[in-house]
């Protein structure tokens, strides 16, 4: 993930995504586009976060077979400050959609 900066606490982002029966990332995208996030930092940020992203390996999705198969991914990332302390946030669900 990204460095974190002061000025991108409460940022926060969808990521959309399919995670192949390979558990390699595809398709990834922000539910918002790049352009309407409010500085050049949360863009950069956002478009950082998509990069590493897409370099993750994830366990695949499984049947009722235990075979391995592609899976639609939600993430949510959120940039929070704990006393001097910044992080980075992030839950995983399954997009059923």
């Amino acid at each position: 993930m990204p460095k974190v900066k002061s000025k991108l606490v409460g940022t926060k982002l969808k990521l959309k995504f399919i995670v192949t029966e390979k558990g390699k990332v595809e398709d990834i995208r922000l539910e918002k586009p790049l352009a309407s996030y409010s500085n050049v930092e949360r863009m950069t940020f956002a478009n950082q976060t998509l990069e590493a992203v897409k370099k993750w390996r994830f366990e695949p999705g499984r049947d009722a077979n235990d075979n391995p198969i592609a899976v639609k991914v939600i993430m949510l990332v959120k940039v929070v400050k704990y006393g001097k302390i910044f992080r980075v946030l992030a839950s995983i669900d399954f997009d059923d959609g």
